[in-house]
């Protein structure tokens, strides 16, 4: 199992490097808050969140070709309370750091942040619709 799959990534990319480019900084952007959920569910034993946490990664870290970070999320997709799911988390934390690190290798160096698309706000202020 690779830690990294370009060719994989690219494909479900429809082949455009320039959108996978752009998944990859919206992940980037957003793994933090996904990896605190996930420790936060952890913390508190709760199981049907940590499912819920893994399966959102997991898919996040599929489409981008982590094979190794995506098939350690799948783990903890269905957790049980034999499990300890902190060295578990633990684990995904260090695989996708790991993932990251060979993203970076890959593209030469940093890996393309951007700020994502501003999101516009339509006011109604001054009209008739309440």
């Amino acid at each position: 199992m690779k830690i990294f799959d370009y060719d994989q990534a690219l494909a479900i990319a429809g082949d455009d490097p320039d959108l996978l480019a752009e998944l990859l900084t919206l992940f980037e952007v957003n793994r933090g808050d996904m990896i605190a959920a996930l420790k936060g569910a952890a913390t508190a034993a709760d199981l049907i969140a940590v499912g819920k946490a893994a399966h959102s990664l997991k898919g996040s870290l599929a489409n981008l070709g982590a094979q190794k970070a995506s098939a350690i999320a799948k783990e903890l997709e269905t957790p049980n309370s034999d499990q300890r799911l902190d060295n578990q988390v633990d684990r995904l934390v260090a695989a996708v750091e790991e993932f990251m690190q060979t993203w970076r290798s890959r593209v030469g160096g940093t890996a393309p942040v951007k700020s994502p698309a501003p999101i516009a706000v339509v006011s109604t202020e001054g009209t008739n619709n309440p």
